[in-house]
């Protein structure tokens, strides 16, 4: 397999472009390290959302992810919503937005077909490190490895952020147990509220009408829906699938070391409340839930990075075309 790895652009960033005949996938590794652009080269179709313009939208440290260039694959790192550390030895520290790795400029270096890069954390004293390749033509893989050098347990969260398009009537394809699950974020509440249970994939809304949550809505819908699943993942793996052209973006993950995923669905309902125009989903495996690692710990599902080791884990994204998903496999295969 001929995989390719070169110096382009992306809006006027630098870029390093790793691809086969099939995958064409853009790092930034002056911002984040993020993946700017997947694109499938079969259909000629962008799998990741993309901003409006020519113009990279850069933040400086401490800066407002929604200000930002919130596009394609981001790392959060080692929070999402900002808040507070609330245990000694960086008590009374100050996370920023969205964690602070995915404005950071990173290390990084060309190993043959695969790519390394390497960030410090600023305001606790981690080393985040991804090894990148493609064991497959149409599967990206991310290895991971998360070290804190100090005598202290440090508690943390990661959360890949995959921001996919969406269209209308998009199938969404899950581990069979996951039947439960608890809400973060509803913009019209019409399902629920922040912390109420919902089961899945079907549940009954307010109204007493059948919501399908394994089914993308129209962008006329105007909502937004987050939510965490209430059990740890037995299977580590998520796959959405568009019917108009039977594309489907697959990740798998290993659930031992990475037991929970949030989904979000902005359904034509961002551009007001965070005044970005968008219609998408997210898929967000993830070491712990709830966003923060405190509110985490509260519900018994947070993750902490012991004293002087390390902790791994992986991510692959895997793109190809059927009419069905039975699952995705620890190496990335989508069996359709």
């Amino acid at each position: 397999m001929d995989i390719k790895i070169n110096e382009t652009e992306y809006k006027g960033q630098k870029a390093l472009t790793i691809e086969s005949d099939v995958l064409k996938i853009q790092f930034l590794p002056e911002n984040g390290a993020k993946i700017s652009s997947l694109f499938y080269k079969p259909l000629e179709k962008e799998c990741f959302v993309q901003r409006e313009g020519d113009q990279f939208r850069k933040q400086p440290y401490d800066g407002v992810y929604l200000k930002a260039d919130g596009a394609g694959f981001d790392d959060m790192f080692p929070n999402i919503d900002e808040y507070y550390y609330d245990k000694y030895p960086w008590k009374g520290t100050r996370l920023p937005d969205h964690g602070e790795v995915w404005f950071l400029p990173w290390d990084v270096e060309v190993q043959k077909e695969k790519l390394y890069f390497k960030v410090n954390g600023i305001r606790l004293p981690y080393i985040l490190e991804k090894w990148v390749s493609m064991p497959h033509k149409n599967t990206l893989r991310i290895e991971y490895k998360a070290t804190n050098p100090t005598p202290f347990d440090m508690d943390f969260s990661w959360a890949g952020h995959v921001m996919l398009n969406t269209e209308e009537g998009a199938q969404i394809y899950l581990p069979d147990d996951l039947k439960n699950a608890y809400c973060t974020y509803a913009k019209s509440g019409f399902l629920a509220n922040y912390g109420d249970e919902f089961s899945w994939p079907e549940a009954v809304a307010k109204d007493g009408s059948v919501f399908h949550a394994d089914r993308i809505r129209s962008r006329s819908t105007d909502d937004v829906l987050k939510y965490y699943f209430k059990n740890q993942l037995k299977e580590g793996w998520g796959a959405m699938r568009c019917p108009s052209d039977n594309s489907i973006v697959g990740i798998s993950f290993p659930p031992s070391q990475v037991p929970y995923m949030a989904l979000l669905h902005n359904e034509g309902g961002s551009h007001d409340i965070w005044g970005i125009d968008d219609y998408c989903f997210y898929f967000e495996p993830c070491t712990s839930a709830f966003d923060r690692p405190d509110i985490a710990r509260l519900h018994g599902m947070d993750s902490v990075l012991k004293a002087r080791s390390s902790y791994s884990w992986y991510l692959n994204i895997s793109v190809t075309e059927g009419e069905n998903v039975r699952k995705v496999t620890e190496d990335g295969i989508i069996m359709i």
